[in-house]
């Protein structure tokens, strides 16, 4: 706390206004300002006009504003200058055209809408309709006229400020074009660089001996008497030592501590934030707060505010360039550093960084006081050469140097490239193309300075420069918003692998962030290479403000404005069925099928109402649908009869109820329990939890088993066999016994035994007994079966099982018997043995005969 009072202090203390003495002869050498009178508004006692009146005529006007706008493109060459003051005109008024636009449509809507309440005119041989309306229908149909004629006018005028604004944006281009391919002096001539040092060596020495001028001048002998300038150095130092202490302050509170051998994310972040306050925005505070005292107190005259000027921005551009990206890099303590990278890649960066902010420090020291001194030509083409030259070593070097641009794992290795599963991944092909173009124009620096063309190398160079920082900022804001990201949405802290699963939340929030990202860098980078973002958002704004197609007009924002209406009306949908489901029909006596299909009624007329309200707001015309519906209409009755005829069988399922949600069926081979119900088809989930999706058609049209459709009562048969022998009293009154004692058979009706046949092998009974509830079928007749065969063990009643006889005879009987018996087909062995397959045989060996 002391220390942020002890800043405060310095800051309220450079702040303060300047001394009086200084201040008075500032004020009297200071020229004399004009004061401007604003332009008085209109006079608000005119007379009033109506809007249809004031509309004509400012038609008028920007009808006349165009044609000269026009007339002045088409004339003499326009510099970029007056270009962009003429296309400011005709923003302006297309933004008004566009602001009547709406309010005449409206009006124009109204009086064609009062024309057709009075219906059509009575033909001839009809009676003639009143006086009052004839006057009435006239009068609105010359409303109406004229409204029409207006908007046609209007919509006139709108499409020539686009064309004047596509002319306008040609002419730019092209002047944009020439002014970057004028020829400057050739720098292959000798007597072109003895010039240019001469020159250079004059305005050095006059930038050199601005200082000594300066501390010459009235204003810095008038502070230094007052005592002023005194007060102003004890504010510097002061502000100075704060700074300094604030600086070990954070460092030592919040920066990297090398005994930290794992630090956590939220560590890291914080050592970076502090490091980087440290390294960038203290000294920037402080040069920043020096030069605007200066600058205050009247003391920069000359020259030498200038020379003050190119060092207060060199500092604030080096302490950026050099101070942010070893805060992130972190080369001398790879476990806080916050960039993804290796510790080669690191240190490359952090080299290169400085290598950067060195030469803009000395372009901006010296390109600022030399352009207030108007070099000529020659000194330019020639300095701009020379720097141009030094961004083009260092970008070629920073493009085709491959250890910047290894992966981490890469790093490791030694720079060996590791390839995932054989392929290049996409990611590489895409550096790989940015580094090429990088490269391409790094290389056309200084052939196009050598070419003659001057002011295009400087382009080039000023604009490379440019977009590799905004490239850089944007690639480091993307890596540390995606960690914190993760931070917040994944318990891992980390950003997912390549492959590995994420949740929606961190999905959607990086998609939304690259796109962001995406789009801040073209809005920046855009205007850096000669384009023009206004005539974008012309075009953009124009689309949104409307277009016309065919007789109707669209416009992309009622478009915008119907879907997300649509996109809140189901969510409240979605909301209200879960409520009406949850609080009133789960309170209900209705089953979970009746539930169901009011649940999906509700959904499906909420749905109509909803498309039907957004494509209201659109502007689209109803009326129009019909006739898009009855074209389709044929191709529905040919190629869409199926998903008709599933969508109407839904609905007679939903509306009819033969099956619901929650019924236990069988459609073909398939047999589970119903869990959805939708107008196309029916999900079934197996017994096996498995779904199949049966189309709605199909539970129509073929047979189905519904074992609960209208009660959970059912039927359970349990076939037994006994042996031949067995007291079929005993038999009876045992299977009776076993059903009666299981606690889910029915009293009511009561439960029978059948004696169904005399098979070969049993005497064949069948046990049939009601159940309460269907659904345990299969459970209460595995139940049953266990007891019955405990209880036939009890009795002594046995179970029989198939017998078979099986003969032996000799190979030379077989082979008799093969002569007199017609072939056929034999499960015969080679010793004579027959067997019938599942059965078990009793062998009884035959008598031999005698010779």
């Amino acid at each position: 706390m002391r220390h942020i009072l002890l800043i405060l202090f310095a800051l309220v203390a450079l702040l303060l206004p300047a001394h009086p003495a200084v201040s008075q002869d500032a004020t009297q050498a200071a020229p004399k300002e004009t004061t401007q009178v604003a332009p008085k508004e209109p006079d608000q006692a005119a007379p009033k006009e109506t809007a249809q009146e004031r509309i004509g005529e400012d038609l008028v006007q920007w009808d006349r504003l165009l044609k000269r706008i026009d007339k002045q493109i088409k004339g003499e060459a326009q510099t970029l200058s007056s270009l962009g003051d003429l296309k400011k005109e005709v923003n302006e008024a297309q933004r008004k055209l566009n602001g009547v636009r709406k309010p005449l449509s409206v009006e124009t809507g109204r009086f064609k809408k009062l024309v057709d309440a009075l219906g059509p005119p009575p033909k001839k041989g009809e009676p003639l309709e009143a006086p009052e309306i004839a006057a009435q229908r006239e009068d609105l149909n010359v409303k109406l006229a004229t409204a029409e004629g207006r908007l046609k006018k209007l919509d006139l005028l709108l499409e020539r400020t686009r064309t004047l604004l596509t002319e306008i944006i040609d002419a730019n281009r092209k002047a944009f074009g020439d002014k970057l391919l004028v020829r400057t002096p050739s720098l292959i001539s000798i007597d072109t660089w003895s010039k240019a040092g001469e020159e250079f060596v004059r305005l050095l020495s006059r930038s050199i001996m601005s200082p000594l001028k300066w501390v010459a001048s009235p204003q810095v002998r008038n502070a230094i008497e007052s005592g002023y300038f005194a007060f102003i150095l004890i504010a510097i130092i002061v502000a100075a030592g704060l700074g300094w202490l604030l600086r070990r302050w954070l460092v030592r509170r919040f920066g990297r501590d090398p005994d930290i051998e794992n630090p956590t994310f939220r560590m890291r972040v914080l050592a970076t934030l502090a490091e980087g306050v440290a390294r960038t925005v203290i000294p920037i505070l402080i040069v920043v707060v020096t030069y605007a005292a200066l600058k205050n107190g009247g003391l920069l005259t000359g020259l030498f505010q200038y020379v003050i000027l190119g060092f207060a921005v060199s500092v604030v551009m080096v302490s950026i360039l050099y101070g942010l990206p070893r805060a992130m890099l972190s080369p001398s303590m790879p476990q806080w550093r916050l960039a993804n990278m290796g510790e080669n890649t690191a240190r490359l960066w952090s080299r290169y960084a400085l290598t950067l902010a060195i030469i803009v420090g000395l372009d901006l020291l010296l390109i600022i006081p030399t352009v207030e001194l108007q070099p000529s030509p020659t000194l330019t083409t020639t300095y701009s050469f020379i720097v141009g030259s030094a961004y083009s070593v260092l970008f070629f070097l920073m493009a085709s140097d491959k250890r910047l641009w290894l992966r981490p794992e890469e790093d490791r290795a030694g720079g060996q490239q590791i390839k995932s599963a054989g392929k290049t991944s996409s990611r590489r092909i895409w550096w790989g193309l940015a580094r090429a173009i990088v490269v391409l124009l790094a290389l056309a620096i200084p052939i196009a300075a050598l070419a003659g063309y001057g002011v295009l190398s400087n382009f080039i160079a000023r604009r490379l420069l440019a977009t590799t920082a905004v490239f850089l900022t944007i690639l480091v804001l993307h890596g540390l918003a995606r960690d914190l990201i993760a931070v917040f949405t994944r318990d891992t802290e980390q950003p997912p692998a390549a492959g590995e699963p994420a949740n929606l939340i961190y999905v959607w929030s990086v998609l939304l962030l690259d796109i962001g990202l995406v789009i801040s860098m073209a809005f920046v980078l855009l205007p850096l290479w000669g384009g023009h973002w206004d005539s974008l958002l012309d075009r953009i704004g124009w689309s949104l403000t409307g277009f016309k197609i065919g007789t109707h007009v669209f416009s992309i924002t009622d478009v915008l404005a119907g879907m997300v209406t649509f996109i809140i009306l189901i969510v409240l949908l979605r909301t209200f069925q879960r409520f009406v489901d949850t609080r009133i029909l789960q309170h209900t006596r209705m089953d979970a099928g009746v539930r169901n299909a009011l649940k999906t009624g509700i959904g499906y007329v909420g749905l109509v109402l909803a498309a039907l309200l957004a494509i209201n707001m659109t502007g689209i015309d109803l009326s129009g649908l019909a006739i898009i519906a009855g074209a389709l209409s044929v191709g529905v009755g040919f190629g869409l009869q199926g998903v008709v005829n599933n969508f109407v069988s839904g609905l007679i399922l939903l509306a009819e109820r033969p099956i619901k949600v929650g019924d236990w069926v069988e459609v073909g081979p398939h047999e589970g329990i119903v869990k959805h119900i939708s107008v196309r088809s029916t999900e079934i989930k197996t017994f096996s939890r498995a779904s199949v999706i049966v189309p709605n058609s199909e539970l129509i049209s073929s047979s189905v088993v519904n074992w609960l459709h209208k009660d959970r009562t059912g039927r359970v048969e349990i076939p037994v066999g006994v042996a031949y022998g067995s007291d079929v009293r005993l038999v009876h009154d045992t299977l009776l016994q076993c059903a009666s004692e299981h606690e889910g058979i029915l009293r009511n009706p009561e439960p029978f035994v059948l004696f169904r046949d005399f098979a070969d092998s049993a005497l064949l009974f069948e046990l049939r007994c009601y159940i309460g509830n269907v659904e345990r079928r299969i459970r209460i007749a595995s139940d049953l079966r266990f007891a019955i065969d405990e209880a036939f063990r009890q009795a002594g009643i046995s179970i029989p099982f198939p017998q078979r006889d099986i003969h032996i005879m000799d190979s030379g009987d077989v082979a008799k018997t093969a002569m007199l018996v017609p072939a056929k087909k034999s499960t015969s062995t080679k010793r004579g043995v027959s067997r019938k397959s599942g059965a078990r045989s009793k062998a009884k060996p035959t008598q031999p005969r005698k010779k």
